[in-house]
């Protein structure tokens, strides 16, 4: 079983309001109660690449930082075009060297994200060049 972590605060409104009436129909509204901490779902390996391309950007961020993440699913995420799961991917210390090669072919790679691949510890002296490179290269 592959295991996501969720922070609660990250959860879109119209999730928690779902869950919370499922709870407690009819005795707590969940427009006026909140909740925080983190959830941990259970999730079958199998699903997971599915979920990895075309989940809930939530659950995908979750997949980038997991700590069981691993080369196939970390090829997927690098396709993806949100900011936010490419920068989890890209500060994930478990993301390989050939996919953070891979991240730079993606055309939604901000100059925040190169600068995040740099500090990473896969990062090679070769692939440094090239983001530094292509930083140099971007107007100011």
């Amino acid at each position: 079983m592959f295991v996501l972590y969720l922070e609660a605060a990250t959860l879109p409104p119209a999730v928690k309001t779902t869950v919370l009436s499922l709870l407690a129909h009819d005795t707590i509204d969940p427009q006026k109660t909140g909740w925080d901490g983190t959830l941990r779902i259970f999730v079958p390996d199998e699903t997971v690449p599915r979920l990895a391309q075309s989940g809930d950007p939530t659950i995908r961020q979750a997949i980038a930082q997991s700590p069981r993440l691993h080369t196939a699913l970390a090829q997927i995420l690098a396709r993806d075009v949100a900011e936010g799961i490419l920068l989890r991917l890209a500060i994930n210390p478990r993301t390989p060297q050939t996919v953070l090669r891979q991240l730079l072919d993606n055309p939604h790679l901000s100059p925040n994200i190169l600068a995040v691949i740099r500090e990473h510890p896969h990062c090679s002296q070769a692939l440094d060049a090239n983001i530094r490179q292509r930083l140099e290269a971007i107007p100011s």
